[in-house]
């Protein structure tokens, strides 16, 4: 943010020490975090107040310029060119054009104090009263174990630096009342006692709520108001980040003493029993307890985890994450189809999971169980490959376990589309070091690894293919491991 006037006496700018009105602030900061979440990445911004007008009078009156510059256009070109009056001469550039902003005056887009700010004021508006609390719980991208983690394997997640917010307050009935910034004008409200009748965007909130009360969660009812810029459907978690947002909020500001893998078993029954998504844990232990600059090893049978830090800035890498914008929904029959072959699999091979097969034991399935049986085991032993990679200081070595999940999921467990594939081939072709899909499949994004320096490349090269396809035009996002939800105020 630049708040300078023009000094007509010596015809230059200068610095002025008035700071802009804190609800000033705060409308400004919901605008910017608005369009943060409609492109999908931290837009660039110039601000200035100057003087108006320069000719020399004193006038308390000022102009105050909002400059905002969308990402999305061709590589390589200027956000903003020289000669703005915003500036006063300076321009803005991308790092890497159409992937991530660089914002002026080394001040971040608004997607966290902003949105924080902006959701307060929400529940202002909507509920009347104060929130007691806003807490936020991350995306995540899983960097290898698809499909491992229904199958009580072993995955490695890591949470991403977007996030879903809630606010929160408690009730003195038995009243439940459920808003999202993503869904306006549609306010849910229910009681304690038909929460799992709960249908769309509210069963994932509703759900959770009557988890955490079977699970031992004292008190009557809530008022949550929830927004997020997890990316819907692309295969980043957006489900699990919104449960363990609301999961952590009613833990805390209830006391109810539930350690945070209760709370993932909260999120996770929410998502099975009343979403009818059937998906394992990974999702939402990932949310609640990764550490920034590490994926988190879960073993899924015991929910052991271990840290295992990524080493990408130290070896100039990025993680890219392309979203196809083909969409994805797991709660339909393509995801539990998957997950039912696993579970007869394993009970044809007489083992409790198939985390507990081998690849000699799979060579005497047959047919579509076969297939999708080897994907897992597979899948397990890569998880472990990439650990030790990891682990060894070799992160640039990880990258053709990853194309080789993409290989399996995609011949093995049939859940990549056109897209996907399109997506990884490209990437691949146009210098990246790994890449698979992300996800439960059949749609969303691709992960992909790459050094810094061939971000923009892969980028345009997968923009470019795309159209040729005629696929919808992806959505290129550098993620960074971040830390897992968190208490944001109150």
């Amino acid at each position: 943010m630049s708040e300078r006037r023009h000094d007509p006496t010596h015809g230059e700018w200068v610095t002025v020490a008035t700071e802009l009105p804190a609800d000033a602030r705060a409308d400004l900061a919901r605008v910017l975090a608005g369009y943060d979440a409609f492109f999908g990445v931290a837009t660039s911004y110039l601000l200035g107040v100057h003087a108006a007008p320069t000719d020399g009078a004193d006038r308390d009156v000022a102009h105050l310029h909002l400059d905002i510059c969308p990402p999305h256009r061709g590589a390589g070109k200027l956000k903003y060119l020289a000669g703005s009056e915003t500036s006063g001469g300076a321009f803005l550039t991308d790092v890497v054009p159409g992937v991530a902003a660089v914002p002026a005056g080394g001040v971040r887009g608004c997607g966290g104090a902003g949105m924080s700010s902006a959701l307060a004021r929400t529940f202002r508006d909507a509920v009347g009263r104060e929130p007691e609390g806003l807490f936020s719980a991350p995306g995540r991208v899983n960097l290898v174990g698809e499909h491992t983690d229904h199958n009580e394997g072993h995955v490695l997640p890591f949470a991403i630096d977007r996030r879903c917010r809630v606010a929160a307050a408690r009730r003195a009935d038995d009243v439940v009342t459920a808003r999202s910034a993503q869904e306006p004008g549609d306010t849910v409200t229910t009681t304690l006692d038909a929460l799992t009748a709960a249908r769309g965007w509210s069963a994932y909130v509703l759900g959770t709520v009557w988890a955490l009360r079977e699970a031992g969660l004292p008190g009557a009812g809530w008022d949550l108001v929830v927004d997020s810029d997890v990316p819907l459907g692309a295969g980043l978690s957006s489900s699990a980040a919104l449960e363990c947002a609301v999961a952590l909020a009613l833990a805390e500001l209830s006391g109810a003493g539930l350690d945070r893998h209760a709370l993932a078993r909260a999120g996770r029954r929410a998502e099975n029993d009343v979403v009818g998504a059937p998906v394992g844990i990974m999702d939402q232990v990932a949310s609640l307890l990764c550490r920034e600059g590490s994926a988190l090893l879960l073993d899924c049978r015991t929910l052991g985890v271990e840290d295992v830090a990524l080493g990408l800035e130290g070896a100039g890498l990025e993680m890219l994450v392309v979203d196809t914008r083909v969409r994805h929904d797991l709660a339909d029959g393509g995801y539990a189809d998957r997950r039912a072959a696993c579970v007869a699999a394993a009970a044809a091979l007489g083992v409790p999971a198939l985390r507990d097969a081998t690849p000699a034991m799979v060579d005497h399935l047959d047919g579509t169980l076969r297939r999708r049986a080897r994907h897992v085991v597979t899948e397990q032993a890569r998880v472990h490959r990439v650990v030790d990679l990891l682990r060894a200081g070799r992160p640039t070595e990880i990258g053709p376990e990853l194309t080789a999940s993409h290989a399996s999921l995609r011949n093995d467990f049939a859940v990549s589309v056109p897209a996907l594939d399109a997506a990884v081939e490209t990437a691949l072709a146009h210098g990246a070091l790994g890449a698979r899909l992300v996800g439960g499949g059949f749609g969303g994004s691709v992960l992909v690894l790459a050094a810094a320096d061939a971000v923009e490349e892969i980028t345009g090269a997968v923009t470019r293919r795309a159209a040729d396809d005629g696929h919808p035009e992806p959505v290129a996002r550098v993620v960074h491991p971040a830390g897992g939800a968190r208490r944001e105020t109150g």
